[in-house]
């Protein structure tokens, strides 16, 4: 008989670009641990052809590697390729939701919604305030994904680890 799944595994879940740049530049950390988690299968983690550009873009930066000396070809390789196989690739992305304060947020809010996500990990304040903010914006976002919550890496490893916890 099959182990059904537990809450936190049948969730779907967006990264932004950050959390995957500090998975990859610091082993341990929280967006580390966020990565590790999707490998292990606790939560399906969703990207799109944007997510993946703007990272591959983002990890090759001059002034990203100078910043971060671990950053070596061989890594980045390696780490894209590791992003790419956890990953659910969605195709099909229109644009539902505009940020007018910050656009590059929006593939990663269209993302969420395409891919019927449940939460979007991010430690960008823009994105972040969506879930909290009492601002046009955001009290829109609420009212029209109300099941979209946004999280920092912390909030959403302890909220991950809660739902694991209650299923054991």
């Amino acid at each position: 008989m099959a182990k059904s799944a537990s809450p936190a595994a049948t969730r779907r879940v967006v990264f932004d670009c950050n959390v995957y740049l500090q998975a990859a530049v610091r082993d341990g950390g929280p967006a580390f641990a966020c990565v590790e988690l999707a490998e292990a299968g606790s939560f399906t983690l969703l990207a799109s052809a944007d997510v993946f550009a703007e990272l591959a873009d983002v990890l090759s930066r001059p002034s990203v590697r100078r910043k971060f000396t671990a950053l070596k070809d061989e890594h980045v390789d390696a780490y894209l390729q590791r992003v790419y196989k956890l990953a659910e690739l969605v195709t099909a992305i229109p644009s539902a939701f505009v940020i007018p304060r910050d656009p590059k947020d929006e593939p990663y809010i269209n993302l969420a919604i395409a891919g019927k996500a449940d939460l979007i990990v991010s430690r960008d304040n823009d994105l972040l305030s969506l879930s909290s903010a009492d601002d046009e914006v955001s009290s829109d976002f609420r009212a029209h994904h109300p099941g979209i919550q946004v999280l920092d890496p912390v909030e959403f490893l302890r909220e991950i680890r809660s739902d694991s916890s209650r299923t054991d």
